[in-house]
Formats: structure tokens, sequence, C-alpha cells
């Protein structure tokens, strides 16, 4: 008999599947406190709110009478909602193609190798610069004691 093809088994497992196995388990109890957060914050309130559109409710927000599914028929049929449905799908449509292919020619543009690319790239950059000294400048004057919102 090899020894090779022998190996010890624990509960029908080979060495290396158990070590797999092992590692699966260990990596699933680093894992668990963000795994439990995030079921806390994101689950959670996820079901509870569609359990909560599922009864209508009184002027303080607590459930009174269950209507089951009506909420959701109601909106899906009604034309306003489905007119800003129409105009999300639209704006998607038209916005966010060109926006990524514009912003992958200018990434693409920065990582030339050209004479004057520099300039480029500091002029690329530079937008992203101004825009957090102004908002930074914006919320100075907000928060200021006599100039700014009290």
């Amino acid at each position: 008999m090899n020894a090779a093809k022998s190996q010890p088994k624990k509960a029908g497992l080979t060495k290396r599947q158990w070590r797999s196995v092992k590692q699966f388990v260990q990596g699933l109890l680093f894992l668990s406190p963000s795994l439990i957060l995030f079921i806390v914050f994101v689950f959670v309130p996820l079901f509870k709110s569609f359990e909560l559109s599922s009864y209508i409710t009184t002027p303080i927000g607590e459930p009174a009478k269950f209507i089951g599914l009506k909420n959701y028929s109601r909106f899906l049929s009604d034309p306003t909602f489905q007119n800003s449905i129409k105009t999300s799908f639209l704006f998607i449509l038209y916005v966010v193609p060109p926006t990524i292919l514009l912003g992958l020619v200018l990434a693409l543009l920065g990582n030339m190798r050209m004479k004057y690319i520099q300039i480029f790239r500091v002029l690329f950059s530079f937008t992203i610069a101004i825009s957090g000294a102004t908002a930074s400048l914006i919320f100075l004057y907000i928060y200021h004691p006599t100039v700014g919102v009290n």
C-alpha cells in the first residue's frame, strides 16, 4: 500500500479538504463583525421598511391596518411614477455612457507620453483641487461667527 494514497481522514475529508474548511471557517470568524454590522444596518432596516410598507400608518407613523401589496400596486400604476422611471432611464441612457467614454478618453490622454503632457495633467488635476478649495471656503464663510449663518 502506498503511503501517499492512504491519508488519514477526519469526518470523511482528506487533510487538504480539512485545511480548506478550517481556513474558510477562520475567514468567516474574521469577517463576522463586519457581517453582523452589515446585517444589522442594511438587512434589518430593509425588511422592516418592507414590512411597514404593507400597512396604512397613523399620522405619527404607527402601523394601523394591514393592506398587503396594495401600496405597491398603487404607485406602480401611478402615471407620475411611471414618468419618473422613464425619465431616469433616459437620463441613464443619455448621460452615463458619454460620461464614461469622456473619462476613459481623458484618462488615456493623460497616460500618453507626449511633449507638454505635464501641462494637461496639471490642468486636469487642477479641477479637483479647485473644487475642494471652493467647498472649504464656502463652509468657512457659512460657519464664520460674524459673517456666516448663525
